[in-house]
């Protein structure tokens, strides 16, 4: 507590892990906790079970959520096919959404996404208080060698946009520029800033052909169209004709 008193104390509950690590720690303002972590060790997480993983061979990397008396609340894993994925870094943002950073490496999945075989998939995801994923951002991903984008911090600035720091070896930053040529390990620092959504915009061309009139739907940022054509009749067509 800001007393300085233990409040209460949680671990992966094995004694035969050979790699566990806790990369970042988040406290939201009602009291809960988020771990950004990684472990090659079987264990069981808010009643789910996730296998092992050989030693010296790989380690997943999990977010980890625990309730304000520390019950676990839900665990997100970055699974991978070969090598290793973690999770490297957990901030609560302004608006008190969760947000973390992951990596996998040699294939696999991140939150249900599928990462390619030959390449490290570096995310930047936001989450809702039930820990479902309502944002995913790709800013770094490795074009050859597959031990590469690394990212060990997370921060948001005063205008909202968030920051990934971190190093990597032949990697792509989905900004300007977008290719860090050379051998060797460069440090990275990306700015990742949410756009609102696009709004609908309504616009239509007509052309007459006796007593009906033909609709053409130029409308943008929108799938579903509705007509009211001022007499009490409608459509739900794209392109509606109208007598």
């Amino acid at each position: 507590d800001l007393d300085g008193n233990l409040q209460w104390v949680r671990s992966f509950g094995s004694m035969n892990a050979f790699n566990e690590k806790t990369y970042g720690i988040a406290v939201a303002d009602d009291g809960r906790v988020f771990v950004a972590t990684a472990s090659d060790t079987a264990f069981t997480f808010a009643g789910t079970s996730f296998p092992e993983i050989p030693p010296y061979q790989s380690q997943v990397g999990f977010l980890l959520a625990y309730s304000p008396t520390g019950d676990e609340d839900y665990a997100i894993p970055s699974y991978s096919k070969a090598m290793t994925s973690t999770f490297w870094d957990v901030i609560i943002d302004a608006d008190g959404n969760t947000v973390a950073t992951a990596t996998t490496v040699g294939g696999g999945l991140v939150n249900g996404m599928t990462v390619p075989a030959s390449a490290q998939l570096y995310v930047l995801m936001k989450l809702d208080p039930a820990g479902n994923m309502t944002s995913l951002y790709q800013p770094i991903h490795t074009n050859i060698n597959p031990m590469s984008a690394l990212g060990f911090g997370l921060g948001q600035g005063p205008d909202g946009a968030y920051y990934l720091g971190g190093y990597g070896m032949f990697f792509n930053v989905n900004c300007t520029p977008t290719d860090i040529p050379g051998y060797g390990w460069h440090y990275f620092v990306t700015r990742i800033v949410e756009q609102d959504p696009l709004l609908p915009h309504a616009s239509f061309s007509w052309s007459e052909n006796g007593p009906e009139v033909s609709f053409v739907n130029s409308s943008s940022n929108t799938s579903t169209s509705a007509w009211d054509f001022g007499d009490g009749a409608t459509s739900g067509v794209t392109d509606p004709a109208h007598l």
